[in-house]
């Protein structure tokens, strides 16, 4: 029976994959033992929940060789800006008085203030807030990409087709909005996802109201 490892980008359905059962999440066990010290030693150290996030090129891959297979989710950009949005608004209330705290602000202005909220830390995966590196950046090492790809928009499909069985995909915080994504947004507000995630969208070929439509695994 093969091994397969998941890495967990933010906001791409990884906690109801996790809950599936037909992989590995990444955890804080299977880091460089640099990365983890370095951590350990920030002073703005991660939320314990942000350790399922860790991008490929921090993992040590003398701990993850027992892997047979290695896989992420990708998702169109605009609707995981949304997705994210409603996610740091609802837990707002439960980081008050901690590090990790930020006022709720309207989605405008969550989206006009993108750059403003990264962080000093160098890990960017800390903060809720602070997930705006491009999905590429989860799953590359030395400029290649590591992992097999699953398109959110297509999830179901692809996860049986990726393992070869029916998954049971278990719904776990999932956001619940009033509009389409693609209602929240203006012109401008559209180019500047655009421009900030021009990477992901010239890799998988994501257009405003489309999902990957290159780069990604097929059977």
């Amino acid at each position: 029976m093969s091994r397969t490892l998941f890495i967990h980008i933010p906001k791409n359905a990884g906690t109801s994959i996790s809950a599936s059962m037909v992989c590995f999440p990444v955890s804080k066990k299977y880091m460089t033992n640099k990365m983890a010290s370095a951590e350990d030693m920030s002073p703005m150290k991660p939320m314990p929940i942000m350790h399922k996030h860790i991008p490929y090129n921090y993992l040590d891959i003398t701990k993850i060789n027992r892997f047979d297979n290695t896989f992420a989710v990708v998702r169109n950009p605009w609707a995981r800006m949304v997705s994210l949005y409603h996610y740091a608004d609802k837990i707002s209330d439960a980081v008050a008085g901690t590090p990790y705290y930020q006022p709720q602000i309207s989605f405008n202005e969550f989206i006009d203030r993108m750059d403003s909220f990264r962080m000093s830390s160098t890990y960017y995966w800390n903060h809720p807030y602070d997930q705006w590196g491009a999905q590429l950046d989860w799953v590359t090492k030395q400029g290649k990409v590591k992992a097999d790809i699953v398109r959110y928009e297509n999830i179901q499909t692809d996860l049986n087709h990726y393992f070869d069985k029916d998954v049971e995909l278990k719904k776990k915080n999932i956001g619940s909005y009033k509009k389409h994504y693609t209602e929240y947004y203006n012109d401008e507000q559209k180019q500047r996802v655009a421009d900030w995630f021009r990477l992901d969208i010239e890799y998988w070929g994501f257009t405003f109201d489309s999902g990957a439509k290159r780069n990604y695994w097929t059977k």
